[in-house]
C-alpha cells in the first residue's frame, strides 16, 4: 500500500506490535523483524502496562507512525474480533493524540495459513482491503481531561476502543458487501 522507496527509509516505515513468542525466537528473527521490520516486542496476554506498550507509546510521543494489529492476535476466522484496550490505551496516554487510520483486510488466512509449517500460498487468493476515514479522538480525549478524568482511566480507554471497533465493524461490513455485490470500478484505472 506504500511506494516501494519507502522501505529504503526508516523514518517512514512503521513501527509494530509483534509477538514475542514468534518473531523474536532466534537471532536472524531478532534483527529482521526488530531492526529491518521495526517491530516492538509484545508479550501477548501480558495485559496493557508492559514493556512493548511503553516502547510503542515513547514512538507515539516522538511523533512516529504505530501500527497495531487491535486484535492483539492472529485472527484465522476471516471475521474481525474485539480489539485489544492496548489501543485505547496508546491513544489516550500518547502525550499529543495520534491520528487513527483504520483498516480492514481479509484474506491472509487463505495465503497465510497458520499451520505447523509456515508455507505461504499465495496464487488464486483474494485479498480484501479496506482503507477506512481517519479518526481524530483529540476532542474526546479532551472532554475527558477537562473533566478531571486522568489519561489512563479505564473508561477512556474503552470508549476510544468502542470508537476505533465500531469503525472497523463499518469496514468489514463494507468490504464483505462488495464482495458479495461486486466491487465499484476505478474509472481512472482503466
Amino acid at each position: 500500500m506504500l511506494p516501494f522507496h519507502h522501505l529504503f527509509q526508516a523514518k517512514r516505515m512503521r513501527n509494530s506490535l509483534a509477538a514475542r513468542e514468534i518473531l523474536f525466537t532466534n537471532p536472524f528473527y531478532r534483527f529482521f523483524f526488530g531492526w529491518a521490520g521495526r517491530a516492538i516486542p509484545i508479550v501477548r496476554g501480558a495485559g496493557i502496562n508492559q514493556e512493548g506498550v511503553y516502547t510503542a507509546l515513547d514512538k507515539l510521543n516522538q511523533g512516529e507512525w504505530v501500527h497495531i494489529f487491535s486484535e492483539g492476535k492472529v485472527n484465522q476466522t476471516g471475521k474481525m474480533h474485539a480489539l485489544r484496550w492496548g489501543i485505547g490505551k496508546l491513544v489516550a496516554e500518547a502525550k499529543r493524540t495520534p491520528i487513527v487510520l483504520p483498516f480492514y483486510h481479509t484474506g491472509f488466512e487463505k495465503i497465510m495459513p497458520e499451520k505447523k509449517i509456515y508455507i505461504p500460498r499465495p496464487f488464486g487468493k483474494t485479498l480484501g482491503i479496506m482503507v477506512g476515514e481517519p479518526i481524530d479522538l483529540a476532542d474526546m480525549v479532551q472532554s475527558y481531561v477537562d473533566r478531571g478524568v486522568a489519561r489512563d482511566d479505564p473508561m477512556l480507554r474503552i470508549e476510544i476502543t468502542n470508537q476505533i471497533q465500531t469503525s472497523l465493524l463499518g469496514l468489514e461490513f463494507q468490504l464483505y458487501k462488495w464482495r458479495d455485490e461486486g466491487y465499484p470500478h476505478d474509472e481512472n484505472s482503466e
